[in-house]
Formats: structure tokens, C-alpha cells, sequence
């Protein structure tokens, strides 16, 4: 969904502790295809654990490409359900 098309993030960092990435970018960009990390070089099998801010577009990518899908509702603009 998506793939090849230019995504602009706005101001972007990726920040690492450790073991842990975190990007922190300043668009509202929904997370609807592995670009996250094939834009900067990574590969998301790569690792343990993906979290990402979501409600329900990440879906149609990550229901096939991981083994679990844990859903947190967060207080914002509607259930994650």
C-alpha cells in the first residue's frame, strides 16, 4: 500500500539507546507499509519488537509480517478496536 511513493516525514530523527531505535518524526504519517524502515536502510525482521502509533492501517502490512499483534488503546480520537 503505498510502496515506492515519496513520504514526506517532516523533521526526522532516529534515535538509538542501546539496542533500541526510535523514530520520532513530525508528520501524521500512518504506518501502512514497511517504509518506516526500508527508507533508512533497515530491515524490520531485523527485530524483536515493533511498536508502532496506529490505529488501523498498519494492518494491512503487519498482520502478515509478524507474529502477534497486541492492541493498547490509547486516549486519542477513537478505540484501536
Amino acid at each position: 500500500m503505498g510502496k515506492g511513493r515519496p513520504v514526506d516525514l517532516g523533521v526526522t530523527a532516529i534515535v538509538k539507546v542501546k539496542n533500541i531505535f526510535i523514530w520520532l518524526i513530525s508528520a501524521n504519517i500512518s504506518a501502512i507499509n514497511l517504509d518506516p524502515f526500508e527508507q533508512f536502510g533497515m530491515d524490520h525482521l531485523d527485530f524483536d519488537l515493533v511498536l508502532l502509533r496506529s490505529k488501523t492501517h498498519f494492518r494491512a502490512v503487519w498482520e502478515k509480517e509478524s507474529c502477534g499483534i497486541v492492541i493498547i488503546d490509547t486516549p486519542d480520537w477513537g478505540p484501536a478496536y
